[in-house]
């Protein structure tokens, strides 16, 4: 979550600001998976220069209903917030 925020948030300077990628293509029987993935923006690979995508939030479910992403992703905005919030206040 840290990673997350440090390279997704608003306030994060352009040349160091990744977009968060969310994909739901992997399924076992009736289970979804839902990843969420962001650029490392701190690291790069030897062998070819490219930021590594990291993985960050994901979401096991049985429907693709949009309730079922709302909690999801307001559990994620939830989480940022308070990580934020326990950084701020240190």
């Amino acid at each position: 979550m840290a990673d997350l925020r440090r390279f997704s948030a608003v306030d994060t300077p352009s040349h160091v600001r990744s977009v968060v990628g969310v994909d739901r293509t992997f399924n076992l029987g009736p289970c979804y998976i839902t990843v969420s993935v962001v650029e490392n923006m701190s690291v790069l690979r030897k062998d070819t220069g490219d930021h590594p995508v990291f993985v960050g939030p994901t979401m096991f479910h049985f429907d693709g209903k949009q309730d079922t992403y709302g909690k999801f992703f307001t559990a994620m905005r939830d989480a940022l917030a308070m990580r934020w919030r326990v950084q701020r206040d240190r």
